[in-house]
């Protein structure tokens, strides 16, 4: 988040929604899940995890 900016972004769009990512995430359908701090993603989207030489997780979308 850029100044309580939140960037949305789809398959063909991004939206930027002035507000704070917890007030998009109560309001979102059962398939959105909080991946980290800064994220929220659709798990139904979700393809593979991918495992970095440093041990963070990268999630591969569909």
């Amino acid at each position: 988040m850029e100044n309580e900016k939140t960037q949305i972004y789809t398959q063909s769009d991004k939206y930027i929604f002035k507000g704070r990512l917890y007030q998009i995430e109560k309001n979102l359908p059962s398939d959105f899940i909080m991946a980290s701090r800064s994220a929220v993603i659709n798990y139904r989207k979700l393809d593979h995890l991918k495992m970095l030489e440093n041990g963070n997780l990268v999630l591969v979308l569909a």
